[in-house]
């Protein structure tokens, strides 16, 4: 049975996969472990009374992209020879009917969801701009029944709990948190027919709904369109790391594409870099992708594109590192 969201004992709240993943790698190598993971419905339980287990898969690798022979995509599973309860409302909440930004969401879900396996279910259906995680209604964030324990509403690192029980939680596939949206986004590619992926379909906080594909722009069309809006992707080399990556550093990005004959380019400096949470998981990235086997592609959330009239080149901005996903891609042979 299919879940997107459970319980980590060690971060004491709800993860996705994806978050799960940073999390991991935000820790220094040597104190790295495995999390322990349960089920996120405090009251499914196993015939001794024990809350039931579940087993995260593949988040202890970063996710290559389906042009890599090496996918394997990042899941929940239950333990072993353990299964939900009858009444576990983290696989059942799909059949509630979903109640919060109703309209949209609720089209959004039925044109998405019609027939679904399992895996399309776990697809992203509503994303949160990073600038408004910290804004998300209080309805859309529970508490367990035992011991107070936090459950987040997906990856908002930042929202309070509240009072409202889990027995109320929605049938929406949320995040504010790029690396899901890109995981789920590379998900779609993989598993949806062609013409199933073209008519799916995002809804924006605040902006409404979108196509999935249009949302996700080749850095070339995002700078050849006017008024571009979302996220910019493309094929990258790392070209210099200043500093080092076990302490302090930043680097440089250059696209192997080119816009009106000039070179592309980014460059995340430290300051940047001291400020985010999962610096240690981008500083992994670069340790294990930096050779001629992988290279990146990169995944810009909003940038803004500006010429570098000194180096003749263009320069990709963002406003932090929130707004960037790097996934690693191993070269065709």
């Amino acid at each position: 049975m299919s879940v997107s969201v459970v319980y980590c004992i060690e971060l004491e709240r709800d993860v996705t996969i994806m978050e799960a993943r940073n999390e991991f790698f935000a820790k220094p190598q040597d104190q790295r472990q495995k999390f322990t993971f349960l089920c996120n419905d405090p009251d499914c339980r196993q015939p001794d009374g024990s809350r039931t287990e579940m087993v995260g898969v593949n988040y202890t690798r970063f996710v290559a992209d389906s042009e890599s022979t090496e996918y394997k995509s990042p899941y929940f599973r239950l333990k072993p020879k353990q299964e939900h309860s009858e009444c576990c409302r983290s696989v059942t909440r799909n059949e509630e009917e979903n109640e919060s930004d109703s309209d949209s969401i609720e089209k959004n879900k039925k044109r998405n969801n019609g027939n679904n396996s399992p895996k399309e279910n776990l697809l992203i259906d509503y994303f949160i701009l990073p600038d408004d995680e910290k804004i998300i209604t209080q309805k859309a964030i529970n508490t367990t029944s035992e011991g107070g324990n936090k459950i987040r509403n997906q990856d908002n690192i930042n929202a309070t709990t509240s009072s409202t029980p889990s027995s109320t939680r929605k049938n929406i596939n949320q995040t504010s948190l790029l690396d899901t949206l890109v995981y789920s986004y590379i998900e779609a590619k993989n598993i949806l027919s062609r013409d199933k992926f073209l008519a799916r379909e995002l809804t924006i906080k605040k902006h409404g709904r979108v196509k999935l594909n249009d949302y996700f722009l080749h850095i070339l069309k995002y700078m050849g369109k006017k008024d571009a809006y979302g996220i910019a992707f493309g094929g990258c080399s790392i070209g210099k790391i200043y500093g080092n990556l076990d302490s302090k550093f930043g680097f440089t990005l250059f696209f192997y594409d080119q816009y009106d004959k000039r070179n592309i380019s980014t460059y995340i400096d430290s300051s940047m870099l001291e400020e985010y949470r999962y610096k240690n998981t981008i500083a992994e990235i670069l340790k294990q992708y930096n050779n001629s086997n992988y290279y990146l592609r990169a995944y810009f959330l909003n940038p803004t594109i500006e010429f570098n009239s000194e180096k003749n080149r263009y320069d990709i901005l963002i406003q932090d590192l929130r707004f960037l996903s790097l996934i690693p891609i191993k070269k065709k042979s």
